[in-house]
């Protein structure tokens, strides 16, 4: 599978395809409202199309080097915010403030007031979030009851010559199983 090229990764990003997704939503809002053209609309959404479609080849390519990576015995050379204690709460915190000041400084017209809105309700999902994990680190462990097994396989009394096995293997196997 060939490496996409730099322009589908800056658009297939997760961040980048969010954004201009998110852009096109407030961008045929507004143009269903009056506030914007169609034409800008028509535009912020063929480029979320697009940011979508390189969204899914960047995706299918990390995990297919993942798996090639994971035949050779190679870990998977990938940066993740997971890995870094904090940094994704740092992140999350910054964006929510950044969001908070444009609510707080913006004019009240439509689209701003339904902005207003899914910022308050994503933060009111967000706050109930951490309280049950809080609620839930808290409470403790019930251990796990083990199950009883219901259905049982026999094993197979019969199986193939090792002969036959490899007779039935593809060519370009041949090479990786020499016969004895």
């Amino acid at each position: 599978m060939t490496r996409p090229s730099l322009l589908t990764y800056l658009f297939g990003n997760p961040v980048s395809a969010l954004a201009l997704g998110l852009a096109a939503l407030w961008l045929g809002y507004q143009a269903l409202t009056g506030g914007a053209s169609w034409l800008v609309a028509l535009g912020a959404i063929a480029v979320a199309v697009y940011a979508g479609k390189a969204f899914d080849q960047v995706e299918k390519y990390r995990l297919w080097k993942r798996e090639w990576d994971a035949m050779s015995g190679q870990p998977s050379a990938g940066f993740a915010l997971g890995r870094v204690p904090g940094l994704r709460f740092a992140a999350g915190m910054a964006l929510w403030c950044l969001g908070l000041y444009f609510v707080v400084t913006l004019d009240d017209t439509p689209g701003v007031a339904l902005g207003r809105l899914l910022f308050w309700l994503g933060t009111a999902v967000m706050v109930v979030g951490m309280i049950y994990r809080l609620v839930s680190r808290s409470r403790p462990k019930r251990r796990a009851e083990r199950a009883m097994v219901s259905v049982s396989l026999p094993i197979s009394r019969n199986s193939p010559a090792r002969q036959q096995a490899y007779a039935s293997l593809p060519v370009y196997c041949l090479k990786l199983f020499p016969r004895t």
